[in-house]
């Protein structure tokens, strides 16, 4: 029978935990493949965008919604990599949309499309919390490199929280194990030297 100090050191050496375990699976199912969500009430562009993204983006699934209503319900199943999102939409404007996704799935990049020329609103979107507007009719290698930056992202957006989580995990271990009576003070030293470069560490990753 192991003592609780060596279950504890190993699992700082070798990272023997379910909780760990359970959300490096979460995190890599949901990054590969990476999954777009297009609301767009115009058929034709829920035919043509699919199609256009995958040809050129061969990793990414894409799932297409005619309603921002419908669209949200999907988003509340599944965190969807990217939401491509037309401005105007029968149920909500845009900027609605963009308050409810970021209700819904805080930190998913939102790229909005629309055909409206008017001036100031590209800015006004992207300052309401769009990762990008694209002017329709789109350039299908620009909306192709935008949808791969965003997620792109997002992906470095998880891995930074997945970082984080492991180092509290790791802080965590550490106060247990620099408590326990049965280790040498040289390592209880060296553990407390660990424990102080972990917080460190995950005071220096971004939010």
């Amino acid at each position: 029978m192991t003592s609780p100090s060596y279950d504890i050191l190993a699992q700082i050496t070798f990272g023997h935990s379910g909780s760990t375990r359970q959300f490096e699976k979460a995190y890599f199912a949901m990054a590969y493949p990476a999954s777009v969500l297009i609301l767009d009430n115009d058929p034709v562009t829920l035919l043509a965008l699919p199609e256009m993204l995958t040809t050129r983006l061969p990793d990414v699934s894409v799932r297409t919604c005619y309603s921002a209503i419908t669209g949200l319900d999907a988003l509340r199943d599944t965190n969807y990599r990217v939401v491509i999102a037309d401005l105007r939409m029968p149920e909500m404007d845009g900027l609605t949309l963009l308050r409810k996704v970021r209700q819904v799935r805080e930190y998913t990049p939102v790229v909005v499309m629309s055909g409206v020329t008017e001036w100031g609103l590209a800015k006004r979107v992207v300052e309401a919390g769009a990762f990008a507007f694209i002017q329709k009719p789109f350039e299908r290698v620009q909306l192709a490199q935008t949808v791969r930056l965003a997620i792109q992202c997002s992906e470095l957006r998880e891995q930074v929280r997945f970082g984080k989580r492991r180092l509290r995990r790791l802080s965590e271990l550490l106060r247990r194990a620099t408590s326990s009576p049965l280790l040498s003070p040289a390592l209880q030293e060296a553990l407390k030297r660990m424990d102080r470069e972990s917080d460190t560490g995950r005071r220096r990753l971004p939010g």
